[in-house]
């Protein structure tokens, strides 16, 4: 059976935000045979609602196209949409949805959701910093992923022989005010 189609949204309360994607990145970091390695996906969306007065009405949810994995390593980048890995054919769509987010002192806060790769969905909390300036915001977030939670690579690399259990992520996001 073919996946349901993502969830309609339902807007946050807070500040409603445009994302600058040419402007901003969604980052995945890990080893792969020991050596280092750094992957973006080149298409996603993201629908923003966040202030700092109003936490309560902050929500941000974000649909990434898997299968648009890039790392520069051909081995990797056709391992990745496999079934074994992201499984794009079949599920075409990662789903991070923040619905809580608490201050932590300066321009430093944390959001707490969910986020799901193929049938698996993980409780996921992205600390971050958020930055405004003349109705632009910058936000910087990361936090790390232990794939066999999210059943990646379980088939040839369980106990993470050759890819690192732990996957760094890293978003870097500039979007401006709606309104």
């Amino acid at each position: 059976a073919a996946p349901a189609a993502d969830a309609a949204v339902t807007p946050g309360a807070a500040a409603a935000w445009t994302v600058d994607k040419a402007a901003s990145t969604i980052q995945f970091t890990g080893t792969h045979t020991g050596k280092a390695f750094t992957g973006r996906f080149e298409q996603w969306d993201a629908q923003v609602w966040f202030d700092p007065a109003d936490l309560a009405g902050s929500k941000a949810v974000v649909t990434v196209q898997t299968g648009t994995a890039k790392t520069g390593d051909a081995t990797q980048e056709g391992s990745l949409p496999g079934a074994e890995w992201f499984d794009a054919s079949t599920y075409p769509t990662a789903r991070f949805e923040a619905t809580t987010f608490k201050a932590l002192g300066g321009n430093r806060y944390e959001a707490t959701g969910t986020l799901r790769i193929k049938t698996t969905t993980v409780p996921v909390v992205l600390p971050f910093t958020f930055d405004e300036a003349s109705g632009t915001a910058t936000v910087a977030g990361k936090l790390e992923l232990d794939r066999t939670a999210l059943n990646m690579g379980m088939m040839s690399d369980a106990g993470g022989d050759w890819v690192s259990k732990a996957i760094g992520v890293e978003i870097k996001v500039t979007a401006t005010r709606q309104g």
